[in-house]
């Protein structure tokens, strides 16, 4: 379905260093396989999505200065997934033949943070949706505010930047859900009254970020 050009992990521990603008902020290592971001989309199948772990500066004073997440709301007037919370991104569009073009894309459509602003380190492997299809994360950094941000109202009803230290695994609690007659599992995290579930924290917890 998904073609890697690199098939090599680039490292089991990635630190996002020396980044412009985080020069006071402390931002994760990642503690899990990790990939090339130029994975190319298979141009027989449709229905493959892209989303972002994007880390952007903290702006709270030195001893709360871990870098932020950046986790969406999803508006109601959307088709699927209607206000769930989950990072930035969707579905590929035609003539995008990196999965990075429209992780880029969707980010500048629903924060409204130009591409050239937007710096893609690397990609975690595929997950698959509940109806099957391809989710592939990346992780991204920008040296952006919250007060930069320009929701698409259409499709993001809000947005919120929480410490990426609230999601270590440690943090990881255990849920269940039902979901069309059926109790499934689920990661579960919970930062400053925000609940993120499903494969929004299935992701999470893949990427075991941590100091």
């Amino acid at each position: 379905m998904l073609e890697v050009t690199t098939q090599e992990k680039i490292k089991l521990s990635f630190g996002l260093t020396a980044l412009r603008g985080f020069e006071n902020t402390v931002l994760p290592n990642f503690f899990c396989s990790l990939y090339s971001s130029d994975i190319e989309w298979n141009p027989n199948i449709t229905g493959g999505s892209a989303v972002s772990l994007l880390f952007i500066p903290s702006e709270k004073d030195a001893f709360c200065n871990h870098a932020n997440l950046v986790l969406i709301k999803r508006s109601l007037k959307v088709g699927s997934h209607k206000g769930q919370i989950g990072f930035p991104g969707g579905k590929a569009e035609p003539g995008e033949r990196l999965a990075k073009e429209t992780v880029l894309r969707e980010v500048e459509e629903e924060l409204g943070v130009a591409a050239d602003k937007l710096t893609v380190h690397a990609s975690l492997p595929p997950f698959n949706a509940l109806n099957g299809n391809p989710v592939i994360p990346f992780i991204l950094t920008a040296d952006v505010k919250y007060t930069d941000f320009c929701l698409q109202k259409s499709e993001v009803d809000s947005c919120y930047c929480l410490p990426w230290s609230a999601f270590t695994k440690r943090k990881n609690q255990p849920f269940q859900f039902n979901l069309f007659g059926r109790w499934r599992q689920s990661d579960f995290y919970r930062c400053e009254g925000v609940d993120i579930w499903g494969l929004t924290a299935r992701i999470i917890n893949y990427a075991d970020i941590d100091f």
